[in-house]
C-alpha cells in the first residue's frame, strides 16, 4: 500500500503559481507607475517647450499584459509661425507591452482637426477604425515612428473660401531617427505614401471644374541635423535647423495623377526668412496633354501652348522610354516657390 504525499507538497505547484502572480503584478504595478510619471514628465517638458497637451478623463488599465492609458478626447497646442496651433482629437488610446514598454501603439478615433492660427481647418475621420501610429524608443529618444490611416475622408478649409472635401484611400508614414549627437541633433529618414487622393481642387483657378484625381503620392528622403534634443517649438526647431546648416536629401518625390506625372530628386533647405530653398530634377510625364486641357479651358491660347510645350523641350530633355516620354526639366526652388524653368507652379508658405 503506498503512502500518502506530505500535503505542503500538493500545496507546492500552487504557492509557485500565486507566487509567480503575485511578483508579475507588483511587477506591472511599478511599470504602470513609472508610464504615469514618464506621461506627466511629458507633459511638464511640453509645456516648458510652448506645447499644450490634454487629455480629457485621463484613464489607467491593462491588466495583467498591457499597460494602457485612454482619453476620451485629445488635445495639442503648438506654436507655429502666425502663432498657435491645435491638434484635436476623439478618443485616443496608447497601448504598451508591460514587458516590451518601448514599443508604444497609438490609437486616434475621428474627428481629427488641425486648426491653424491663420484660418485654415484640416478635419478628417477614418471609416473603418482608428487612424494608427506605432513608437519605438529608448533611452535616448524615439527611434521609429510609423502612422497608418485608411479609408480617410475629411475638409480642408482655408479663409475666405467653402469648405473642401476630399478622401484618401490610404496614407502611411514611416520615420527613422539616428542617433542624437552632442548637440542634440540627428538625421530622420522619410518614407511616406499616399494612395488616391479624389477631390482636391486644381491649383489653378481655371481648372475649378475638373477633378484633380492623384493616384499615388511618394516621399523617400533623408533630414539631416535635426534638433531634436533639448526644447522649444516647431519653429523654434525650424530656425535651429537653418543654422545648424540641416538639409533634405530628396531621393525620390513622385505624383501620379490624372493631370501629370511628375519624380523628383535632389535637395532643399531653408532660408534666412524660414522658406524652402534648393534645386530638384523633375521627369515631367503627360505635360503635353496637360498644356492641352489648359488651351481648352482659356487659360492659354493653342499658339502658347505649343511655345510652351517648345520652351520646356528645349530647357529639358527627354527622359524615359520612346513609348512614355518624360521632359526631364530642373526645378528651382526660391522662397518657397517652386518653378519649372520659368514657370512658377506652387508656392509654399514660410516655416518660421
Amino acid at each position: 500500500m503506498s503512502k500518502s504525499r506530505p500535503s505542503w507538497l500538493i500545496a507546492t505547484p500552487l504557492l509557485v503559481v500565486l507566487l509567480i502572480a503575485a511578483g508579475w503584478s507588483a511587477f506591472w504595478y511599478i511599470a504602470q507607475e513609472n508610464a504615469k510619471q514618464r506621461f506627466a514628465e511629458e507633459i511638464e517638458r511640453a509645456a516648458e517647450a510652448g506645447r499644450d497637451l490634454g487629455c480629457t478623463d485621463e484613464s489607467w488599465g491593462g491588466y495583467p499584459f498591457r499597460l494602457t492609458l485612454r482619453c476620451s478626447s485629445f488635445n495639442l497646442e503648438y506654436d507655429v509661425a502666425d502663432g498657435r496651433s491645435e491638434f484635436t482629437t476623439g478618443a485616443f488610446t496608447v497601448v504598451a507591452l508591460a514587458y516590451k514598454p518601448q514599443h508604444v501603439i497609438a490609437e486616434a478615433f475621428g474627428p481629427i482637426a488641425i486648426s491653424a492660427h491663420s484660418g485654415e481647418t484640416l478635419q478628417f475621420t477614418t471609416a473603418d477604425g482608428p487612424t494608427r501610429a506605432s513608437l519605438i524608443w529608448s533611452l535616448s529618444g524615439a527611434e521609429q515612428i510609423s502612422v497608418l490611416a485608411e479609408n480617410i475622408s475629411g475638409s480642408l478649409s482655408l479663409p475666405d473660401s467653402e469648405a473642401a472635401d476630399f478622401t484618401i484611400a490610404s496614407a502611411n508614414i514611416h520615420l527613422r531617427i539616428g542617433e542624437l549627437d552632442d548637440a542634440g541633433n540627428a538625421s530622420v529618414e522619410t518614407v511616406a505614401r499616399i494612395d488616391d487622393i479624389v477631390g482636391i481642387a486644381p491649383p489653378i483657378p481655371e481648372l475649378e471644374n475638373d477633378t484633380l484625381e492623384i493616384a499615388t503620392i511618394q516621399l523617400d528622403g533623408t533630414a539631416t541635423d535635426v534638433p531634436l534634443g533639448g526644447t522649444g517649438g516647431f519653429s523654434e526647431r525650424a530656425r535651429q535647423w537653418q543654422r545648424d546648416g540641416g538639409r533634405f536629401e530628396v531621393r525620390l518625390f513622385r505624383v501620379d495623377s490624372n493631370m501629370l506625372n511628375t519624380q523628383s530628386t535632389g535637395e532643399l533647405t531653408l532660408s534666412d526668412e524660414g522658406h524652402i530653398e534648393g534645386d530638384l530634377k523633375t521627369a515631367v510625364r503627360g505635360f503635353d496633354a496637360f498644356l492641352a486641357r489648359l488651351s481648352e479651358a482659356g487659360v492659354i491660347t493653342d499658339e502658347q501652348a505649343r511655345g510652351a510645350e517648345a520652351i520646356l523641350i528645349v530647357l529639358g530633355q527627354a527622359a524615359g522610354d520612346p513609348e512614355n516620354p518624360a521632359i526631364e526639366i530642373q526645378t528651382d526652388v526660391k522662397m518657397g516657390s517652386f518653378y519649372f524653368g520659368p514657370f512658377k507652379i506652387l508656392r509654399l508658405p514660410a516655416l518660421f
